[in-house]
């Protein structure tokens, strides 16, 4: 479809109202650049592509407020960088810089209200001296007069997260929403690739640490998937599929083995993308697997008919999977091109928003509530 002269950091983003641009998709490039796309045309705008002069430690983020589209990613630089629309950074806005000598880890989650709009920006960083440390850091997102952007802190968004050296040197995966409707404000997942471990923490400080699994591969997913009205983590550590309830504690059915749910002579990796979706009829989890075989599953972790199915030659991490009503998408890089697959799927399609470890489609990390079902 395109191509942006350099490899992407995947994964994209997408919306489809990025102000004058309409919808667009925004692409990183391991150059520091974070281009736009105009689906229309499949062109880009004037103003764009943005440099960071810098690499980028995070995919782009797409988010709106009441004063237009936005763009977020974190740079080596020790930056956050927000850009509007026409491709400039708000003036006394960004970039926000860290401290000599420390960095960002992870992804950016940026929380949104029920109308959409974007609210709360979270992130975290962390650095070696005098030890190693990390810190979770919240900033609300406010508007003000002439629809000027701006951001807030305050010392109850300010967390120190006990990670090793050995987890700040490996991916990091951070999602949030209202996880615990018990629970004030928002919550938010912290999962460490090297070691396994899974963190989630509130308003409160940390609220359940799960430390069985010995690593994570790839993106979670957020949603929920027994109708209990709390949000559920579904992640994988390459060879079974795991979901957790926010206590720590596995849900009926879970985990479930790759190499178990169908005969084969060889054994099932996954090292690639995980999503899955909830609705009143029940939850749906797809996985990848290294050798492009597509798994299905429903909430209670059963193989759902027709499945595993071989779509490609390989479902590694550069391929994000998207059902959609129709069928099933396949959005992948090649090289340094983007391509679109579309599939058809007898797989009972949810009726709400299918939750990728990015938040959908725009990749904002941030799962809206749930309201369970019977």
């Amino acid at each position: 479809l395109m191509t942006i002269d350099a490899a992407p950091v995947a994964p994209m983003a997408y919306t489809d109202d990025f102000g004058e641009h309409g919808e667009v998709v925004a692409i990183g490039g391991e150059d520091g650049r974070v281009h736009i796309i105009k689906t229309l045309d499949w062109s880009e705008p004037d103003g764009w592509p943005f440099s960071t002069f810098s690499y980028l430690v995070t995919h782009p983020v797409l988010f709106t407020t009441e004063a237009g589209g936005f763009v977020t990613v974190t740079d080596s630089g020790g930056r956050l960088r927000i850009v509007a629309t026409d491709g400039a950074e708000p003036e006394g806005v960004s970039p926000i810089y860290l401290a000599d000598g420390e960095r960002f880890l992870g992804n950016v989650v940026v929380g949104s209200d029920t109308t959409g709009m974007a609210r709360r920006l979270y992130s975290l960083s962390g650095g070696d001296i005098p030890s190693p440390h990390v810190w979770m850091t919240g900033w609300d997102i406010e508007v003000g007069p002439n629809d000027s952007l701006y951001l807030s802190s305050s010392g109850e968004y300010i967390q120190r997260i006990p990670l090793t050296a050995d987890e700040m040197e490996g991916r990091i995966f951070f999602v949030g929403g209202d996880i615990d409707p018990g629970e004030p404000d928002d919550e938010l997942y912290i999962l460490c690739e090297r070691s396994g471990r899974v963190l989630l923490y509130g308003r409160r400080g940390q609220l359940s640490v799960r430390d069985r699994e010995k690593r994570i591969v790839n993106q979670p997913a957020l949603v929920d998937l027994d109708g209990d009205s709390s949000l559920d983590l579904v992640y994988s550590d390459g060879n079974s599929i795991y979901a957790v309830a926010p206590s720590g504690a596995n849900l009926s059915g879970w985990p479930r083995r790759l190499s178990d749910l169908f005969p084969l002579t060889w054994e099932v990796v996954s090292n690639g993308s995980i999503t899955a979706s909830a609705s009143p009829s029940g939850g749906l989890v797809l996985i990848g697997t290294d050798y492009g075989l597509l798994y299905a599953l429903d909430g209670h972790g059963r193989p759902l008919g027709g499945f595993p199915r071989k779509i490609s030659r390989a479902l590694d991490s550069n391929i994000d999977i998207l059902p959609r009503p129709d069928g099933i998408g396949i959005l992948y890089t090649d090289g340094d091109y983007v391509r679109w697959r579309s599939l058809p799927s007898n797989a009972r399609i949810g009726e709400n928003d299918w939750s990728t470890a990015w938040g959908g489609l725009s990749r904002r990390a941030y799962a809206a509530p749930s309201e369970g079902w019977i």
